[in-house]
């Protein structure tokens, strides 16, 4: 194009841009691309922003139009700076060779009345690299500074205000928009969006989303006041609990009227606080687009911003309704309704499609049909479409089932259920569409199918893998796949008089692993998951260590057929909580528990601790636990291999073996419990503080027939108790060890901890006994037991240990036990002698070493 082709077309766009009505006192400047550097930019466009506002005069208007400037402008008067349209006029800075911004967009002086308006900032860069560090896109002092129709976004700053930084005075936000600003890489910048310090800050249909910072990822308020009013708050990103909205460290509350927030905690924070009108509305506000790179922040027709703002906050920010627009240029109010909320207006009668309200089935239903039922909800009124997802427990987002299109007129919608899985959990929600635009998904609602679980005429379920039958669980071979299937089952079904305490049901299992898969509080899964447990039913006696074809109990064999109660995540295997009846858990396995964590689970209305219990964790309840291994568990706190709380609980033919806690009972931590113990093992348990054996708080203990040895803790490496009344009958104490005292025993003395100890073996060298308050100690030998190999486990006793017939079998009796036909630990008969031998174990007589070490290593 020739000079003269040029200068025509300049001034043609020029006397277009003079036609803008400007107050009289102002002399207008006016900036175009294609403009030229030169004069007093008033007959003819100048080039560049930076040059006509050397040529202006204080209270000057520079008029801009359309187009991308690539400018850094120092502001040292009093302007007004007016752009052709916030998608027109694009202010940037300059870029060097590397394309890297060279340096904030504007920087405002001292003391000044500044208007922007009706243009974007974008791109600035305020970092050290350039020995700038404040305000990427806006750095300003000003005594008054006006936005107005104004985008800042994308924009960079390495300490305070990617956005705009704004010192002292006052700072007006009128249809604008803060978006995108902020380094992801920085974690020490403050203020993503905005950054104001002793300002008075008004901010009126304003949107601010998707900035980052450390602190205050939207706006960070140093001090001064912050009122916001018709705005949106949408997602913005930082730390948690860092202000992610806004961050108020001023001495007084940020005022939020007639906008969008979200009331995530965390979000809004800081000391001066918020005060938050009733009309503002919590949650989504419903963007076109809310990606995070390039978003559309304009509203979809669906949104709650919709008419929630009010005119008169408008109005009362200078701004005037007949005549503005919003910040894409459209009518700030549409015809017929309120201003909307945020800097853009929808253009259109807003639809309803919210949630809708589901109906049927009911939340957590039991059974529901596998077929032939109907998913009901209500009909949202402005929905063309129904989207309703429908999957197995955990897997609903990422298996939708289908799409349909339904008659909205119908007040109540429904779809047929499609084949389901018998027996399992499903979720299912549904969110209405129109046209292109869909609203938030309802609720989510649980169901479980109607089983075809059917305990044998003998009340027995049959558990285990290998089944080739209908999975009914009334015979072998139809045997149910998982026990946690059989006790959910049981569950569900304990009010429903199948069974009682005089005839419970037996839930026998093969040899095989089996790990919990249903959250123990509420019965979620199966999935597993750090809740998930084994729930003892009231009633229920499970049974493991069977072949898969006995016919009766006394066939079991569970030392050579081992089931195995396990799991990888799980913090508790096993729990019962509350009366149970003549629940019994009896022939197992159960190692790998890990009670950890810091946020309790309620089952049965009682709090389970996660740092408590890591194989079995007993609340209030009585179950009888037998013939189990309880090993290689843990706790953080107490109770590695067994947590009681509260019952009277009966532990017969147990080992609990190479436990671990962080503080109390690595074996066994009883806490008020009026335990039992009898016939069993515990050795190996470990722990820093007290009772590597066992440790007792209140409540009671009666130790028949077991053997306690090669514990260790601080203290009471063997027992360690307070508060307890204690009986100590037939047993041996041997070879525990502890840090500071009480080697086999340790008793703290007040006047509720009572022992009494009769016929035992215990060691009693100094440090290995610390009585407590009262201790009495009848018949008992302090020698060498004699256990055939002690560093290898085996606590059996030799043909030549002084415990042979040291027993009282009157003791063991009277604790229940009956010796004609008990066997001890290794399976051999309790009593061969003249009399019971303490200990687990019986002497001689004791099957061979391949039968114990099949059962115990």
């Amino acid at each position: 194009m020739s000079a003269r082709l040029g200068l025509m077309a300049a001034l043609l766009v020029w006397s277009k841009l003079a036609l803008v009505t400007v107050a009289a006192a102002q002399t207008e400047r006016h900036v175009q691309t294609n403009g030229i550097d030169a004069g007093n930019c008033t007959s003819f466009p100048c080039a560049s922003i930076g040059y006509a506002l050397s040529q202006s005069a204080s209270g000057d208007r520079i008029v801009v139009a359309a187009g991308q400037f690539n400018e850094l402008v120092t502001i040292d008067r009093d302007i007004e700076i007016l752009g052709a349209g916030a998608d027109l006029t694009t202010l940037e800075p300059t870029f060097n060779h590397a394309n890297q911004a060279e340096g904030r967009i504007l920087t405002i002086n001292t003391g000044l009345t500044v208007r922007l308006s009706h243009l974007t900032m974008r791109l600035g860069r305020a970092t050290v690299n350039i020995d700038q560090f404040d305000g990427g896109c806006i750095h300003s002092r000003a005594q008054h500074l006006a936005l107005v129709n104004v985008v800042v976004r994308g924009c960079v700053a390495s300490s305070l205000g990617s956005g705009i930084y704004q010192q002292g005075g006052s700072l007006l936000l009128r249809n604008a928009v803060l978006r995108n600003n902020g380094p992801f890489w920085n974690s020490g910048n403050i203020g993503g969006g905005l950054y104001a310090t002793s300002t008075a800050v008004t901010a009126s249909n304003v949107t601010i989303a998707n900035n980052y910072a450390s602190t205050g990822a939207g706006i960070y308020l140093a001090g001064g006041s912050l009122t916001l009013s018709n705005s949106i708050l949408g997602m913005n990103f930082g730390p948690q609990d860092s202000g992610r909205q806004i961050f108020n460290a001023s001495g007084s509350p940020v005022l939020i009227r007639h906008s969008v927030y979200s009331s995530e905690p965390g979000l809004l924070s800081g000391p001066g606080g918020f005060t938050i009108d009733s009309q503002s509305l919590a949650g989504s506000p419903g963007f076109l687009d809310d990606s995070l790179d390039a978003p559309d922040l304009s509203l979809r027709p669906d949104s709650q911003a919709i008419n929630g703002g009010r005119n008169q906050f408008y109005t009362n920010a200078g701004g005037n309704l007949a005549d503005d627009t919003d910040i894409a240029g459209q009518p700030r109010v549409y015809p017929g309704g309120s201003i909307d909320m945020g800097a853009y207006e929808y253009q259109g009668a807003p639809i309803d499609l919210s949630p809708p309200a589901l109906r049927i089935p009911a939340h957590d239903a039991y059974p529901v049909p596998r077929s032939g039922g109907n998913l009901v909800w209500l009909a949202r009124p402005d929905a063309q479409a129904y989207e309703i997802q429908l999957a197995p427990i955990s897997h609903l987002a990422t298996n939708p089932f289908t799409n349909l299109l339904l008659d909205t007129i119908t007040e109540e919608l429904s779809v047929a259920l499609p084949n389901l899985m018998h027996f399992r959990m499903y979720e299912w929600r549904v969110r209405a569409w129109h046209g292109d635009f869909h609203g938030d998904w309802s609720e989510v609602r649980r169901f479980t199918t109607n089983s075809l679980i059917q305990p044998s005429a003998d009340n027995i379920l049959y558990v285990g893998p290998g089944g080739t039958g209908a999975a009914t669980g009334n015979q072998w071979s139809n045997r149910i796949f998982t026990l946690a299937d059989a006790l959910k089952w049981a569950h569900l079904h304990r009010n429903d008089g199948l069974w009682s305490e005089e005839e419970p049901l037996q839930i026998w299992v093969t040899q095989n692993l089996q790990q919990p898969s249903y959250q123990a509080h509420d019965l979620v899964g199966p999935f597993g998951g750090h809740d998930s447990a084994f729930l003892m039913v009231p009633n229920v006696q499970v049974y493991g260590g069977f072949a898969g074809t006995e016919t009766s109990l006394d066939q079991r064999d569970f030392q050579a057929n081992r089931t195995r109660l396990t799991t990888s995540v799980a913090r508790h295997i096993v729990i019962s909580a509350g009366d149970v009846g003549a629940a019994r858990l009896d022939g197992f396995l159960i190692d790998n528990g890990s009670a950890s964590g810091s946020l309790p689970i309620e089952v049965n209305g009682y709090s389970i601790d996660p740092t408590m219990g890591g194989a079995i964790y007993l609340v209030d309840s009585s179950p009888v636990l037998a013939n189990l291994v309880i090993t290689g568990n843990q706790a953080t706190s107490g109770g590695g291999g067994i947590f009681i709380s509260g019952g009277q609980p009966r532990l017969i033919g147990l080992e609990v073996s190479n436990n671990q806690a962080g503080e109390f009972g690595a074996g066994i931590f009883n806490v008020n419990g009026h335990l039992t113990v009898i016939n069993s093992l515990l050795a190996g348990n470990s722990g820093p503080l007290f009772g590597g054996g066992i440790m007792n708080s209140g409540g009671e203990l009666h130790l028949v027939n077991s053997t306690i040895a090669d514990n260790q803790a601080n203290e009471g490496g063997g027992l360690w108790n307070i508060g307890t009344t204690s009986t100590i009958h037939n047993t041996i104490i041997w070879g525990n060890q502890a840090d500071v005292g009480g080697r086999q025993f340790h008793g703290v003395g007040n006047a509720l901890t009572h022992t009494e100890l009769d016929h035992v073996l215990i060691a009693n060298e100094p440090g290995d006994i610390v009585e407590g308050d009262t201790f009495t100690m009848g018949a008992a030998l302090h020698q060498d037991p004699q256990f055939v190999q002690a560093d290898e486990g085996d606590f059996r006793l030799t043909d030549s240990s002084p415990a042979i017939d040291f027993g009282n079998t009157a003791l063991y009796v009277a604790a229940g036990g009956v010796p004609a036909t008990d066997r001890d630990l290794a399976g051999a008969p309790r009593l061969q002698g003249d009399a019971i031998d303490p200990g687990a174990f019986e002497a001689p007589g004791a099957p061979s070493d391949q039968i114990f070490h099949d059962r115990f290593q």
